[in-house]
């Protein structure tokens, strides 16, 4: 729910972070922080649509997040700013030119879904320190689907383009996620024009 999101949980030794922690449990109500280091490298987030990868059906998004509008001056999205929604309603997203970088961004993304026994979609947020050194941190088990709004459909829009063949590529994300649904519990979905099959360009 990003409750307690501020610029205010950057801290820089102990003193800071015990101050910060007693302020937290009085706001929040005494309970678990998480207490993570801060990571200010380059922001990447990667949708994986299917289940299992022996299924067949398994699609991987992994793009560069470019730009937030309403981020913080310490590139925090803030609580008030989640819960109040990104200004503009837009998101934005830059292709990942490092064929590498990809490659290990879907293996990390899919080991996760796979790990956390997850079904037909998720988006798995990761952070890259001043080594190059990926981590992930969050995993969003029901990331927003909105058309131009979210972080799934502006990938797929970029990784399937000019593949519409009669359907937008937005619907067939939808058709992808439903199929994927149907799949597990051996409903009729063959025939769903999905993404599934279709040329991604992301691991050109």
């Amino acid at each position: 729910r990003s409750e307690g999101i501020q610029n205010s949980n950057v801290v820089h030794n102990m003193d800071e972070l015990v101050k910060r922690s007693r302020e937290l449990n009085s706001e929040l109500g005494n309970g678990l922080l998480l207490v993570t280091p801060f990571y200010q490298g380059s922001e990447y987030t990667v949708g994986v649509i299917g289940n299992r990868e022996s299924d067949g059906d398994r699609l991987v998004l992994p793009v560069k997040v470019s730009q937030v509008e309403g981020y913080s001056k310490n590139k925090i999205l803030l609580e008030h700013v989640k819960r109040g929604g990104i200004p503009s309603g837009k998101v934005y997203t830059e292709r990942i030119e490092d064929p590498a970088l990809v490659s290990m961004l879907a293996q990390y993304a899919t080991e996760i879904f796979d790990l956390l026994g997850i079904n037909d979609y998720t988006r798995t947020d990761f952070t890259q320190d001043s080594n190059g050194g990926l981590h992930a941190i969050d995993v969003n088990g029901v990331p927003g689907l909105k058309e131009r709004e979210s972080y799934i459909a502006t990938a797929a829009d970029e990784a399937f383009k000019g593949q519409e063949n009669g359907y937008s590529i937005y619907g067939r994300l939808i058709s992808s996620v439903i199929y994927s649904a149907g799949k597990r519990f051996n409903l009729p979905v063959e025939g769903y024009p999905t993404l599934f099959g279709l040329k991604n360009s992301f691991f050109e």
